[in-house]
């Protein structure tokens, strides 16, 4: 699931997001094919969340090149107290832990999956009676 997840942790990690800023939920969607990568590599839903969440980062100094948030990552409260904000090298997560990406698994043949960024808030869930 190496090279898959590193695939996607590329497209999760892009300035284009305002989640490296924000650090808000996020949903990976895996088709049941990449799913059963995973699962036959032995990998659990916890072990996709933590290597995306240590691989989905974007180095502080394009952070600081982006869209209308950039200039002021060094003033950011809500990024994680470990992210050094003042090291252009710093890698930053595009989420502040592991939890905050959830992965679920949908879709029918084919090894199509999707990450659907939020926009900085939690997700409500609820259940749709028929």
């Amino acid at each position: 699931p190496v090279d898959f997840l590193t695939t996607m942790a590329s497209m999760m990690a892009t300035l284009g997001s305002n989640h490296s800023y924000l650090m808000g939920e996020s949903f990976v969607v895996l088709g049941p094919e990449h799913a059963d990568v995973c699962a036959n590599a032995g990998w659990k839903k916890s072990d996709v969340k933590q290597f995306l969440f240590e691989h989905a980062r974007v180095p502080h100094r394009l952070l600081k090149l982006g869209r209308i948030y950039g200039p002021a990552t060094e003033k950011y409260d809500y990024w994680p107290r470990w992210v050094d904000r003042n090291n252009d090298d710093e890698l930053v997560p595009i989420a502040r832990r592991a939890e905050d990406i959830t992965i679920v698994v949908v879709g029918g043949a084919g090894r199509h999956s999707a990450y659907l960024p939020g926009w900085g808030t939690r997700s409500v869930t609820r259940k749709i009676l028929h």
